[in-house]
């Protein structure tokens, strides 16, 4: 039998939005017609056929819904788009087969599929020439064109669809159980990794502290010295009074610091030799006395 030409049609009216579908075809009332017409099935659009000019046409009616090429015209795809559309037409398949209707004569061209707030409407067109398995993968190509490249999950989705079914003969429910279980294990080993990046990262920050009062403590701090700062000097500064490395009973009260400040500032002067003549000491000491 030859291929029916196809010529579409669109409504103008807002009232009664629809499409038809025409074909050269004599117009026939089979058993899918009568089934479609009896019978809601879910995830199917309402379609009537009648003769019309020597041919056939069939109408689809799309009061509320959009065209998936139309809604994601300016806007991009991800796995979740992905995943929903997917998972609706497997239930559908499921569905028309206890009609006794073929998965071959739905419409899966972007045209042809409709949505409305993450609800997908497919059209079932009795007429339909291609097969199911050439109608996805050729979905899929439209999935790759779509996707939002900074979605990873995405990405995987789009892919393995993609890929398994350029087979001849694959099943689609198969194909998303094995993508499924696939990205549970990769989910897992990406939990993992992150897990043992972040203990190592704890560890590393420990040994670095651990090590940081290990200097300080080679370095003389926490000898059970009292020391104080002077600012004036470049020096670290402290509040007066205060001591690192003991416990705060041995901290010198402020009147000592007021007593002693200016003879430990010279004598640290001294040791450091940033005293030069002696005749600079005396004229430091004649300050304050």
């Amino acid at each position: 039998m030859d291929k029916p030409e196809m010529n579409i049609v669109y409504e103008e009216d807002p009232s009664h939005p629809c499409f038809h579908i025409d074909i050269s075809r004599t117009y026939e009332e089979d058993y899918q017609i009568r089934m479609l017409k009896n019978n809601k099935i879910p995830g199917i659009l309402p379609v009537s056929g009648c003769g019309r000019n020597g041919g056939t046409r069939y109408t689809f009616y799309t009061e509320g819904w959009m065209p998936v090429r139309k809604k994601f015209k300016n806007i991009d795809m991800d796995r979740e788009d992905i995943l929903s559309l997917v998972r609706q037409l497997i239930e559908l398949m499921d569905q028309i087969e206890g009609f006794m209707l073929s998965p071959n004569r739905i419409l899966l061209e972007p045209d042809f599929i409709f949505e409305k707030e993450g609800v997908y409407r497919f059209c079932y067109f009795p007429a339909a020439e291609k097969t199911f398995a050439m109608s996805f993968h050729e979905l899929t190509e439209f999935f790759v064109k779509k996707l939002d490249y900074r979605d990873t999950d995405g990405i995987f989705l789009s892919y393995c669809l993609h890929k398994e079914t350029l087979r001849e003969n694959y099943n689609l429910k198969n194909i998303l159980e094995d993508y499924l279980t696939e990205e549970k294990k990769r989910k897992e080993n990406e939990r993992e990794e992150q897990e043992r990046e972040s203990n190592e990262e704890k560890n590393t920050e420990k040994r670095e502290h651990i090590q940081y009062f290990e200097d300080d403590k080679n370095a003389g701090i926490g000898d059970g010295s009292v020391f104080t700062l002077d600012e004036d000097d470049g020096e670290e500064t402290g509040k007066a009074g205060e001591t690192y490395g003991m416990p705060a009973a041995a901290m010198p009260v402020r009147e000592e610091y007021a007593r002693y400040g200016p003879l430990k500032k010279m004598m640290s002067r001294i040791r450091t030799g940033r005293w030069g003549q002696w005749d600079d000491l005396i004229m430091e000491s004649e300050e304050w006395e």
